[in-house]
Order: C-alpha cells, then structure tokens, then sequence
C-alpha cells in the first residue's frame, strides 16, 4: 500500500492536546476532534459539559481545519467544483443510474444557477 493510501485510510492516533481524536468528517469536509466522553464531533456543536468547557477543545475551533483555508481563489472554485460532483455521484448512484445525466439534472432544476456556472463544462 502507497503511503498516501496508508495515511488516507488510517485514522489519526495522534489526539490534540493529548486529549481528543483528530479525524476527517466526510460530511463536512472538515478536520474534527472528537471528545472521549461524550464521543460528540467538532463539527456537530454539540458536546459535554467538559468538551464545550475546555479551552483546549475551543482552541481547535481556531484552526484552520479546511482545505479551502490553504488555497487560492481558483483553487478553491476547483475545490468546490470536485465535492459538487461528487455529490452528484452519490445521488446518481443512489438512484441506481451508472453516470450523472448533467442536462437532465439541470432541466430537473437539481442545479442551482451558481452549480450550473460552475459545471458549465459539464453540461455540453
């Protein structure tokens, strides 16, 4: 296995501050901690009264946790563009079709004006 594959696809085993797990959150595309307690995510708002109280959990909550935070503005409209398909993906297959139809999406209304700009290559 690459070592990219390796780091992908293991979890952290390095916590922040000593105390919370650092993971991925695929929903938001963001870097969490997760409390040992109350085992509730960064990314929820919720938590204990020891994780909502701790500054080290709030210091977290500083960071620059999301790839968007590292790149430029072309970059992040590519950024953007890539989770929009992926979204896509998803409910494409969802509904058991082999590949995203992009103009019956968009003569649906599934496109919103600003995706329709930014899969404008897509949609010829």
């Amino acid at each position: 296995m690459s070592d990219i594959v390796q780091f992908i696809s293991d979890p952290f085993v390095e916590k922040w501050r000593g105390k919370y797990t650092v993971t991925w959150c695929h929903d938001c595309e963001v870097a969490i901690i997760i409390c040992p307690h109350c085992y509730n995510s960064s990314c929820n708002g919720c938590g204990c009264e020891i994780c909502v109280n701790d500054p080290d959990a709030k210091e977290f909550m500083e960071c620059k946790t999301q790839v968007q935070c590292y790149l430029n503005e072309t970059d992040k409209l590519i950024y953007e563009k890539a989770l929009r398909i992926k979204r896509h993906i998803l409910e494409t297959l969802a509904k058991g079709e082999k590949q995203i139809d992009w103009k019956k999406c968009q003569e649906d209304g599934q496109l919103s004006e600003w995706e329709i700009s930014l899969l404008s290559s897509l949609l010829h």
